[in-house]
């Protein structure tokens, strides 16, 4: 009951992070933050990561506390995106991943009061929850791969991670440009990607 517990939430879980994972396309009246070919390889990443984690999943017969522990932090990375895009979307501010819109609005309201880029902070979460699922059991599920898979998931995972840094640091680049004295004042109060817990 434990493992079949763990493998649906965990299943529950992917399947909210891969409808994030789809708004990778570019949308109407928007600009490039990124090169294209580092979306395609941003895509490439996170595919691959997603369907490593599930055949983990499918894989797993015996779920430790350290698994619920890694869960938690996904269950609550996916939390953060669902609230971060409904308010972007019910501020019509809404991207999509590697795009900004033309004029965009500043959201600063609910979950943005706490922090600016909570998106990838939620992504972050899913991220390190999943591949601390791989790779506490990479020797045994993946034995027959080794090293080489080992490395490109190593590789996979810090390449999105750092995508992700970096496409923060353009969408505050950007904001700035645009809203001028209004978003620096916002950058000073709020921090990028760890919460603020107090007023």
């Amino acid at each position: 009951m434990n493992v079949w517990l763990f493998k649906l939430i965990g299943l529950v879980i992917t399947l909210m992070f891969i409808r994030y994972g789809l708004l990778m396309r570019q949308p109407k009246k928007s600009i490039h933050l990124s090169k294209r070919w580092t979306l395609l390889l941003m895509k490439f990443s996170a595919s691959f990561l997603v369907g490593l984690f599930l055949v983990a999943l499918s894989q797993l017969t015996q779920v430790l506390w350290w698994d619920w522990t890694l869960l938690g932090l996904m269950g609550v990375g996916a939390m953060i995106v669902a609230v971060a895009q409904r308010k972007l979307n019910a501020s019509g501010a809404f991207t999509w991943t590697g795009y900004a819109l033309k004029t965009p609005k500043l959201v600063t309201g609910g979950i943005y009061s706490k922090v600016r880029h909570p998106l990838y902070l939620g992504v972050y979460c899913v991220e390190i929850g999943a591949a601390g699922v791989i790779l506490f059991r990479f020797e045994k599920l993946f034995s027959e791969w080794g090293g080489p898979l080992f490395v490109l998931t190593s590789v996979c995972l810090l390449f999105a991670m750092t995508f992700n840094a970096v496409l923060a640091s353009r969408e505050s680049q950007y904001l700035q440009e645009v809203f001028g004295p209004e978003y620096i004042t916002y950058k000073k109060a709020v921090p990028a990607v760890l919460p603020k817990w107090w007023p």
